[in-house]
Parts: C-alpha cells; sequence; structure tokens
C-alpha cells in the first residue's frame, strides 16, 4: 500500500508552510524594505525536501505510466502547487482538487491541474482524491454564446428569391468573376461549401452528359445532384476561358495550390456573408443544410422521385429522406 498525499513527507513544517503561503501570496510582504531571509531560505528548503520526496512519483510516471520527462517533470509542478496552496491548517490536511474550483484558472489550466492529480491520485491510491476528480468533470465552454440552433425548415419562396435577387448583383462585379455562377449553384442545391470547391471540370462535364452532378463529401458521402435546375450555371462554368481544374482554381487562381483551399473558403464566405446581408435573411436561415433541404423539397414538389430528393440530402436511405423532408 503506497503512503497517502499527506504521508510523503511534504509537509514537514505547518508554520513554515503557513507563514510561505502567506509569503508567497503577498499577504506579509512589507513593501519598501528587505523581506525576511531566514523565512524565504526555509520556505526554499521546505521546498526542496519536497520536491525529494516528489521524486519517486516523478520516477513512477516515467516508467510506469511512459510518460516523457518534460511532462512528468510538469505534473510534478503542478501536483506540488496544488497540494502546498490547498493545505488547510484547522484540517491539517490539503485539498488539492480546490485548485480545479479556482475562478482565476481558465479550462485549459484547469484541465492540466487535473490530469496531474489524477496521475498522483494513482500513484498515492488516494480514493477521495479520486471521487473529488470524478465530481469536478466539467465541459468546454464554447467561445460563442447564444449559438444559433441550425432551421430544420426549409426557405420559402420569398426568402429564396430575395437570395437570388441579391446574387444577381454580383454578375458584373469585376472583383468576383466567379460569384455570380458559384454561389447560384451554392444556393440552388445546397452542396456544402467546401465539398464543392473540389469538384473538377471534368466532372462537371460528366454531370452535364448524364444529367447529375456528382458532389464527394466528408465520411464517404455522396450528393447526386440533378442538373435540372443548375444546367445553364454549369454550362456557363466551362465557357470560363482561362485554365482551371477545380472551382478553388476559379476563386483563388494566384495562390499555390497548398494555401488556395483555405483562401477560397474564406473568400466565399465573405461574398456569402454579403448575400445574406442584402436579402436580409436573419442568422437562424443562414444554414447550408436549409439551402439544401430546400432544394430537395422543391425537386421533389415538381417531379416526385423520392430517391433523387434523398441523393440530394446526400443520402441514401429513402425512409430518413420521408422524415426530413416531411411526407
Amino acid at each position: 500500500m503506497k503512503p497517502s498525499s499527506f504521508q510523503v513527507g511534504l509537509f514537514l513544517n505547518r508554520g513554515i508552510l503557513e507563514e510561505g503561503n502567506s509569503f508567497i501570496h503577498g499577504e506579509t510582504v512589507e513593501f519598501g524594505k528587505v523581506n525576511n531571509k531566514e523565512l524565504r531560505e526555509q520556505i526554499l528548503a521546505h521546498h526542496r525536501k519536497g520536491q525529494e520526496a516528489l521524486k519517486s512519483f516523478n520516477k513512477w510516471m516515467i516508467r510506469k505510466r511512459s510518460l516523457s520527462e518534460p511532462t512528468a517533470r510538469r505534473h510534478v509542478a503542478r501536483v506540488w502547487d496544488s497540494l502546498v496552496f490547498t493545505y488547510d491548517s484547522e484540517k491539517d490536511k490539503c485539498e488539492p482538487w480546490k485548485i480545479i474550483d479556482d475562478a482565476r484558472y481558465n479550462y485549459p489550466m484547469k484541465q492540466a491541474y487535473r490530469a496531474a492529480l489524477r496521475y498522483w491520485a494513482m500513484f498515492t491510491e488516494d480514493s477521495e482524491l479520486f471521487t473529488e476528480l470524478s465530481l469536478r468533470t466539467m465541459k468546454k465552454q464554447s467561445k460563442v454564446k447564444d449559438r444559433p440552433k441550425p432551421a430544420t425548415e426549409k426557405l420559402d419562396k420569398k426568402d429564396l428569391k430575395r437570395l437570388l435577387k441579391a446574387v444577381d448583383r454580383l454578375k458584373a462585379d469585376p472583383r468576383y468573376p466567379w460569384a455570380y455562377t458559384v454561389l447560384r449553384i451554392l444556393i440552388l442545391t445546397g452542396v456544402p461549401m467546401n465539398d464543392l470547391l473540389w469538384v473538377n471540370k471534368q466532372r462537371i462535364m460528366s454531370g452535364l452528359a448524364n444529367g447529375t452532378l456528382t458532389v464527394y463529401g466528408k465520411a464517404k458521402r455522396q450528393y447526386h445532384v440533378p442538373i435540372t435546375f443548375i444546367e445553364d450555371d454549369l454550362k456557363d462554368l466551362g465557357k470560363i476561358p482561362w485554365m482551371w481544374d477545380k472551382i478553388m482554381d476559379l476563386i483563388s487562381p494566384t495562390f499555390p495550390f497548398n494555401r488556395r483551399y483555405l483562401v477560397s473558403i474564406r473568400r466565399i464566405n465573405q461574398v456569402m456573408a454579403t448575400v445574406y446581408t442584402r436579402a436580409k435573411l436573419p442568422k437562424i436561415k443562414q444554414w447550408n443544410y436549409q439551402l439544401r433541404l430546400t432544394a430537395a423539397a422543391n425537386f421533389y414538389a415538381k417531379h416526385k422521385n423520392l430517391v433523387a430528393a434523398a441523393q440530394i440530402l446526400g443520402t441514401l436511405d429513402v425512409n430518413r429522406a420521408k422524415k426530413t423532408l416531411d411526407i
């Protein structure tokens, strides 16, 4: 049975520890005067004694838990801080889990202390520390306050008409010669923006010949879009005079290939934000999934083909598409 957290010789002199705590926190520091050198030397000696006791903990993490030496040293330092600064003289023990409750530490720092204390609890077989750490699990807080939820209803005809009217204003804009065609395809099909950028010219020509444009997405998902409502836009893409392979080559032709995708995403997001502002659509209606849902619903309403509507949504499950479209 290994010794507990409070029996490893860390707290040899409680008086020195209490005075050291107040000294480190600045409670007994008199500014403008020389502080007690003897007290400072005693604090350093006490710290060295504690570090000697933690050497076995450091070796245990390296040998038994296969941690690197820098990581083990950081864990030792955080365990020492937790034990020293949470010492309670009335209870005659320290409560290291309280450092996680300290509001002065941000989320990454609290997680770092939690990881160090978890290894310390394993090393000392401290069941109380295990219990307290398990009670203090927390999820990472989002930096976005009041994050809007994606809408699950398709856009109505007025909203779609306003969007296309806002895109028409980009037709003669010399800054974005690609915007009119690409954004019309994006709005009328709802294909994910990051997947549309990888569509090449050969696939567009094949879609015009077969009647279906295939877009490959993440997790082997495929979007099979009938070209009935984007045929003219695809033909316009094929008529662009300069040489290009993928759609992102039209958006960022001067950037190297390793940066072209990220720059294209940023540019198309900027232009889409302008289009949404001009169309006066609220945030709740600015979701790419909502455009895809609108395209599938409009296609089913016109052609009554549930399989094709499901392929527009990126699924082969007809029952799921039927539930999504509320048919």
